[in-house]
């Protein structure tokens, strides 16, 4: 689902435990970063939801999500709000 801390959580530990046993220094720092990106993200979704929540309704994000799940409008391309916020991610 996007947007779920648990699911940027769980990314994240995969990332660590491929650090783990990574064969290499390099590509143990790149899932070392990749595991701290996916914290970070799992933070910044929960700190939005928590002011979306404080001032009430839904964001435009979580709105267009919705309508996209459930066949209530066209297909999202890159110059609608999520096209532009998943080029950015």
């Amino acid at each position: 689902m996007p947007g779920d801390p648990n699911e940027c959580r769980t990314h994240a530990l995969e990332c660590t435990n491929l650090a783990e046993t990574a064969l290499n220094k390099n590509a143990r720092e790149t899932f070392l970063y990749f595991a701290s990106a996916w914290f970070k993200l799992a933070s910044q979704i929960e700190n939005s939801e928590a002011l979306v929540s404080k001032w009430g309704g839904q964001s435009r994000l979580t709105q267009l999500i919705q309508q996209q799940r459930s066949g209530q409008s066209a297909p999202l391309s890159a110059n609608d709000e999520l096209g532009k916020l998943s080029l950015i991610v």
